[in-house]
């Protein structure tokens, strides 16, 4: 260390020193992992019962909890494109065609393809009844 740097005696050359000590906590937010299982549990229930806006509220809560889950993201696209929300599924297979999981990347590209198809299909036939 050079001869001409001044140090406090508490202070610690490796920690970051434009971090106030006591905001530090609150950078990291705590993560509910209750809430965020049972959103899950309640997404996929209401999924297999085929109660697409349910589904569609209990993922999004859950995908708001744990963005980086490319599970809860897959299962949402499919509550929207169920819905017809084709925009918005298509943009969350992209993103869980993101995952580490082969198989779950696949199914979301494939997915992903329906959607963009199943979204040109709606616009056209909206566009073929307002020109008769």
């Amino acid at each position: 260390m050079p001869k001409d740097l001044a140090l406090p005696v508490h202070a610690n050359p490796l920690a970051p020193v434009d971090i106030a000590q006591e905001n530090a906590g609150d950078i990291e937010k705590t993560f509910d992992d209750a809430a965020y299982r049972r959103a899950v549990k309640n997404g996929q229930m209401a999924l297999r019962n085929q109660e697409w806006d349910a589904a569609a509220v209990q993922l999004q809560e859950a995908l708001t909890l744990n963005p980086n889950s490319k599970e809860v993201a897959f299962n949402l696209g499919v509550a929207k494109f169920r819905q017809g929300d084709y925009v918005g599924a298509e943009k969350l297979f992209k993103d869980s065609a993101q995952s580490d999981s082969a198989n779950l990347a696949a199914k979301s590209m494939f997915n992903e393809g329906n959607s963009i198809y199943a979204n040109a299909v709606q616009n056209l036939s909206s566009a073929q009844s307002q020109a008769n």
